[in-house]
């Protein structure tokens, strides 16, 4: 399974990348260059024999530029929102919203400083009602952890959501 995570400019991708990978001795953390644009950091966690999980994040200037790229075959993504530059979070919601892709918005908590209330960062990022906003300091691993669970569950709700439209016809 692959996992995008998207976000602005030092919102926390990298330390969300590591803190996921530092507990997991099964856990690989690289770093590619992706066609010669910016560097992509990626964390492959094989959870069992069976189940591989992918996590990717795009840094530097250049990044939006190369979601199409790294997120194919995603099943879903993690914004990471820094709360003092909330605008830097509309395209990758405008991205992900557009590829069809569940997302939850994660608020990080960078130095305890003090968050916006998660509702008023759902209505200054015209967020759904029905994704989750979360608040989640990337540095931290069960916190990161607590975000990927609110994205698998956002995922499974959202599948079984879609099923039962189909089902019913509408």
């Amino acid at each position: 399974m692959k996992i995008v995570i998207l976000g602005g400019r030092r919102a926390g991708k990298t330390a969300f990348l590591r803190s996921i990978s530092a507990p997991l001795p099964s856990a690989l953390l690289g770093r590619a260059d992706l066609m010669g644009l910016d560097a992509v950091d990626f964390v492959r966690v094989w959870l069992d024999e069976e189940l591989t999980l992918h996590l990717v994040a795009a840094g530097g200037p250049a990044f939006p530029s190369t979601w199409h790229r790294f997120g194919h075959g995603a099943v879903g993504a993690v914004v990471l929102t820094d709360n003092r530059r909330l605008a830097d979070a509309y395209g990758a919601i405008d991205f992900i919203t557009g590829q069809g892709l569940p997302y939850v918005v994660a608020v990080n908590r960078f130095n305890r400083q003090r968050c916006a209330r998660l509702a008023e960062v759902r209505a200054a990022l015209n967020v759904g009602a029905s994704v989750p906003v979360v608040a989640c300091d990337p540095r931290v691993p069960a916190s990161a952890r607590r975000t990927l669970i609110a994205l698998v569950e956002h995922t499974i709700d959202e599948q079984a959501s879609h099923s039962r439209r189909l089902s019913f016809g509408l």
